[in-house]
């Protein structure tokens, strides 16, 4: 199974069906910490019905902070986020309350950087190489001017823990 095909650009990419099936799968090994280390659920109430939402989500280390990365661009998660004013939860191996901080334009390319390099640690050259052109339209081993003229696509937040 290829990952979703992220690459272009919309206002708005609606994840796969197998994907939407399974979310509940990923939300359970991620709430549990069962999940590679750096996956964990993010929990935000819905902007339209209130109720909460739930979804398995990367986390990205740079420079000791914690990031999260849209790789769908405009997704549900990405506008619930900032309907709620960034108040979230972060479920791994307990309920962790954070306040979720979109970064400008010209502050994502390094944190997006960051995020295939880890790619490329977790899952080996080959993986990373698929990430990088599903889930942002580039080729393997993009240079910093490549990903700063994607980075516009893909809202990056960082997570303040409270």
């Amino acid at each position: 199974m290829k990952p979703q095909d992220y690459s272009a650009r919309t206002a708005y990419r609606p994840p796969a069906a197998w994907y939407r099936r399974l979310n509940w799968l990923g939300v359970l090994l991620t709430s549990l910490g069962l999940a590679p280390r750096d996956a964990v659920t993010l929990k935000v109430r819905g902007r339209r019905s209130g109720k909460v939402r739930r979804i398995p989500i990367l986390r990205t280390r740079y420079r000791g902070d914690d990031y999260l990365v849209a790789l769908a661009g405009e997704s549900q998660w990405v506008r619930n986020v900032r309907a709620a004013q960034g108040d979230a939860v972060i479920l791994r191996r307990g309920a962790h309350p954070v306040h979720v901080d979109e970064l400008a334009p010209s502050d994502r390319p390094e944190i997006i950087a960051e995020y295939l390099r880890a790619g490329g640690r977790r899952s080996g050259a080959e993986a990373n190489a698929q990430q990088a052109r599903f889930y942002f339209g580039l080729e393997p081993d993009p240079s910093i001017d490549d990903i700063r003229a994607i980075a516009d696509n893909y809202p990056v937040f960082r997570l303040s823990y409270l």
